[in-house]
């Protein structure tokens, strides 16, 4: 069993390194232990490990083949999982399959629900989204205001009308009409 080598800042001790990548949640080439992230080399799965506390962001990266330097061939996508440390660097890890980078984010939201599990880019996009959704939300509430406000203003007026023509026909006293007493 190889040592996995550190990235960031944080190093952990050798024994407390050995048990946690035992113990580790594996998903394709990488996996995810109580104490570090396990990311793969190109050849070697969990190669290299992240101490949780060194991990600033980690998401899901999706590339498109292109069949080849022909052009020809069949097109596929192509998941890696991207991990951006505590100095700025990034690591990105090739998967055979999209649904284990789901997997593993899908952990790491359970195990570390503070670290962010979309790029700048993605947040950036999905908050302009949210933001168009809440202003055409407002247009429509606003939308249906005006018209319960137009309904209300024509039921008042149709009230108005209908009670002046009760208040002509109410019977007086004696028990005949305003009308007959005219």
């Amino acid at each position: 069993m190889f040592t996995p080598v550190k990235l960031g800042n944080t190093t952990l001790p050798p024994e407390v390194l050995k048990a946690d990548k035992k113990s580790c949640k594996r998903y394709g080439p990488c996996g995810v232990g109580e104490q570090a992230l396990y990311l793969n080399s190109f050849f070697i799965d969990r190669r290299y490990y992240v101490a949780l506390e060194s991990v600033r962001r980690v998401f899901k990266r999706v590339a498109m083949s292109k069949g080849g330097f022909t052009g020809k061939g069949a097109f596929g996508s192509i998941p890696y999982l991207v991990v951006e440390l505590d100095d700025g660097s990034q690591k990105q890890c090739n998967f055979k399959h999209e649904e284990d980078v789901d997997l593993l984010l899908a952990h790491m939201a359970r195990v570390c629900p503070d670290i962010p599990r979309h790029s700048v880019e993605a947040e950036r996009r999905l908050r302009e989204k949210a933001e168009r959704e809440a202003k055409e939300e407002d247009e429509r509430k606003s939308k249906e205001a005006l018209a319960e406000k137009f309904k209300l203003t024509k039921d008042d007026s149709s009230d108005s009308s209908e009670a002046s023509d009760v208040a002509e026909t109410e019977d007086t006293e004696d028990g005949t009409s305003e009308r007959d007493s005219e």
